[in-house]
């Protein structure tokens, strides 16, 4: 079975891994620069990142982030 992101309109296996755009901030709360994509991954997000979900691979900055349903802590 697929899924379709209502954001994109891409096929997707798993409805996890759906990108749901949200509108792009202003400034990167990391770089300062105005990301391009709702997606950005500076390199000092990057360096922040401490928290990985076991069901799909999302990083996330802290435990809680929405789309992280099952986090693991970074060992760096």
């Amino acid at each position: 079975m697929t899924f379709q992101c209502p954001g994109c309109g891409a096929q997707v296996e798993h409805p996890g891994h759906q990108c749901h755009p949200a509108p792009k901030p202003e400034d990167c709360p990391f770089c300062g620069k105005k990301p391009s994509l709702s997606s950005h991954m500076c390199p000092e997000k990057i360096r922040k990142m401490e928290f990985v979900c076991l069901n799909c691979g999302r990083l996330a900055v802290a435990s809680g982030e929405k789309g992280l349903c099952r986090p693991l802590k970074l060992f760096l």
